[in-house]
């Protein structure tokens, strides 16, 4: 006796243990002579590249740092470095086909002003993304009868990731500036599949900070703006019924900006190149009939079981959160009299995860800065840290996986009372969340000993309410049809306790192979 298989495909995404890469680097393209006071560091870590292997993965990128200080004439400036880093990732869960997302975050940062080195510690969250395959019993003989459910089966379709160009600008209304350091930030806020091709469209917050001089004290001071964008991206293949999963990202080192002057009335334009990345899975989904049950008209079986475990992705949920509080400062901190400048900030993620149908996400946001202090009229530095909660309500059940991204797009700093420092935030969340589910089929059947033949003419079932014709037809071992054409008036599953009668021939005649799917009651 044979049976007939098919082949099952199922993707499974798993978060793998968070990673740490530590960089260091001297400042490049000023002398330590020339430095001052060093007032902050923007940082923004960047990934590049991904090559996987069997069990390892090697990833390179680099950390961007913007050093913002004073000169020894009291002058804001700013020096740009790069610092590459390279890190190899040992797993179980990686093959050479396996699909990773990293998130990268700054775990911390530090300059040194006795030698100028820059150190930091970037933190890496995985997730990986594997195409497992199990091969399904489907069909038998004659004497098998096999209870069959459609299951979704996955593959991906398409991985690929494409680059284009933004182009921004936005009016200064100073004209003695200087710029300091230009940052922005990227967020996808809906996804739409065509026939061959699919559209995305979101926001970029871009954030450029100037020194200006206001005759007595230095002045750092920033502009922000939001605009939009919409691509549409060819891909071959696709369509309306497939699941896409997207990932942007803003290749900061590529960043490039120029100042257009307007010569009728003086005013500054900040003309802003932005090269934005979009990375891509595209799933397809197909029902795969699978046995879930299986019994034989005249021998035993012995029945071979798999379970399996498979992550599905909903839409992206993109959101926006308002964080805001008081900081007061140490006793042994100068009193603040005027906010001078604040660095661009970052967020720490500690915890995420769905509860109760609640997204709740929690971290830190670090941010430097300066300030005046009139008694001792000097600048002070500072570096602070704002713990955060958000909460948000989503479509999901408790312990669904998330990919989160959290950027940090405005951070208003305000003295209050000389002691106390008034933070106000506004957070963007992308969350992307893929449900799992648990399941099992049968893989194989083996066939055993014979059965007893049945010697009676007739018997009798004396069925529950409730119960399901299958299960009358394996406990009886008769097939469905003949239970059917003997008891016309049975409805399944029962709705009240029902004596079955089978009549039992002496030479039972074969008919097909069935299943489930070929009855609907």
């Amino acid at each position: 006796m044979s049976f007939e298989k098919s082949k099952f495909n199922f993707i499974t995404r798993e978060k793998l243990k968070d990673e740490q890469v530590s960089v260091e680097q001297l400042i490049s393209g000023v002398s330590m002579d020339e430095i001052k006071q060093v007032l902050w560091l923007n940082t923004i870590p960047q990934l590049d590249g991904i090559d996987v292997l069997t069990k390892e993965a090697t990833l390179s990128g680099k950390l961007i740092v913007d050093v913002v200080y004073l000169d020894t004439e009291d002058n804001a400036q700013n020096s740009q470095c790069t610092i590459p880093f390279l890190t190899k990732i040992i797993s179980e869960k990686i093959n050479s086909a396996t699909k990773i997302n990293a998130t990268l975050e700054l775990a911390s940062k530090d300059f040194s002003i006795h030698d100028g080195k820059i150190s930091a510690v970037i933190n890496i969250s995985l997730d990986v993304v594997n195409t497992n395959e199990l091969e399904v019993l489907n069909s038998g003989d004659e004497n098998i009868c096999i209870k069959e459910e459609n299951i979704i089966s996955e593959r991906i379709l398409l991985s690929d990731c494409t680059e284009f160009n933004e182009e921004i600008s936005l009016p200064i209304s100073d004209n003695n500036v200087k710029i300091l350091s230009v940052n922005c930030d990227a967020v996808i806020d809906d996804v739409q599949i065509g026939d061959n091709f699919f559209t995305v469209q979101g926001n970029i917050h871009s954030k450029i900070y100037f020194a200006k001089n206001d005759g007595e004290n230095i002045k750092i001071d920033y502009i922000s703006n939001k605009d939009s964008f919409r691509r549409e991206i060819e891909a071959n293949g696709i369509n309306d019924s497939m699941l896409l999963d997207t990932k942007i990202s803003i290749k900061h080192d590529n960043l490039s900006y120029e100042v257009d002057e307007n010569e009728e009335n003086s005013n500054k334009k900040i003309l802003l190149n932005i090269p934005l990345h979009i990375c891509y899975l595209i799933f397809e989904n197909i029902n795969i009939p699978c046995a879930v049950d299986i019994f034989s008209l005249k021998n035993n079986l012995e029945v071979i079981t798999s379970s399996y475990e498979k992550t599905q992705p909903q839409k992206p949920i993109c959101f926006q959160s308002k964080v805001e509080g008081n900081i007061t400062l140490a006793d042994d901190e100068p009193r603040v009299d005027k906010i001078c400048g604040i660095s661009k900030g970052w967020v720490q993620t500690t915890n995420a995860y769905i509860k109760d149908s609640e997204l709740k996400v929690e971290g830190i946001i670090c941010f430097e800065g300066a300030y005046l202090n009139d008694e001792l009229q000097k600048i002070v530095c500072f570096s602070k840290q704002f713990p955060f909660v958000v909460v948000e309500k989503v479509d999901a059940t408790d312990g669904a996986k998330i990919v989160l991204k959290t950027n940090l797009l405005s951070l208003e700093v305000v003295a209050r009372r000389g002691r106390e420092i008034f933070i106000d935030t506004k957070l963007d969340l992308c969350v992307r969340i893929f449900e799992t589910h648990v399941g099992a089929v049968i893989t194989d059947a083996f066939v055993g000993e014979p059965l007893p033949l049945k010697e009676e003419a007739i018997e009798i079932y004396f069925g529950k309410k409730g119960e399901e014709i299958w299960d009358i037809a394996k406990n009886m071992r008769t097939k469905i049809d003949v239970i059917v054409s003997q008891n016309s008036e049975i409805i399944s599953p029962l709705q009240e306790d029902q004596n079955i009668i089978i009549y039992h021939q002496k030479s039972p005649s074969t008919t097909s192979v069935l299943s489930r799917s070929d009855y609907d009651f």
